[in-house]
């Protein structure tokens, strides 16, 4: 089953947090933006929400390190 098949919020939150563990943000945040269009549980949708931000903050966690990082190669030469 692939996640443009899945239409239970359970299941693409699961989903969701494989691609988090893997390091794949983008495809984790496509899987909890679908399960937070299905799901109606208010107490699933905190998690998948949770989640979802949590994809969020590493996304810019890792702007930042790139910045810093240019910044690091800038300052060198």
């Amino acid at each position: 089953m692939t996640m443009g098949e899945i239409a239970d919020p359970v299941q693409l939150k699961d989903e969701g947090n494989k691609h988090f563990q893997a390091g794949e943000i983008d495809k984790a945040i496509e899987c909890y933006t679908k399960a937070i269009k299905f799901s109606k549980d208010k107490k699933a949708l905190a998690v998948i929400y949770r989640n979802r931000s949590a994809c969020f903050l590493k996304k810019v966690r890792i702007l930042y390190t790139l910045q810093a990082y240019i910044k690091h190669i800038l300052f060198q030469h």
